[in-house]
Parts: C-alpha cells; sequence; structure tokens
C-alpha cells in the first residue's frame, strides 16, 4: 500500500486557531492510517481482489 512520505496537517484547535505541521516517515505513515478509520476504510479495503481471502 502506497502512503505519501511527507504530509502537511491542518486543523483546527478548540479556540478555532488554525495550526499547520508537516510530519515526514512512520509519523506521516500512521497519520494517514488513523485518517482512513475516521473516513470509514480498513486496510482490507485497500487489498486488491488477489491478497483478499475468498468470500464462504
Amino acid at each position: 500500500m502506497n502512503r505519501n512520505a511527507d504530509i502537511v496537517l491542518r486543523y483546527e484547535d478548540e479556540n478555532r486557531q488554525v495550526h499547520e505541521e508537516a510530519f515526514s516517515g512512520m509519523a506521516a505513515r500512521i497519520i494517514q492510517h488513523e485518517y482512513d478509520h475516521l473516513e470509514g476504510v480498513l486496510f482490507t479495503d485497500k487489498l486488491s481482489a488477489f491478497k483478499k481471502p475468498a468470500e464462504r
């Protein structure tokens, strides 16, 4: 599964202050993984049909 090696994350805190931070390496990968969960995407959704186990 390909993920961007470098990302920029922009977010608002509880005081509506905008923050922007850059992440790279493992931190970038983890953030993208967790973002997938927020969007309802699971690791198994990204597997190709070849790698997925056959349905019973």
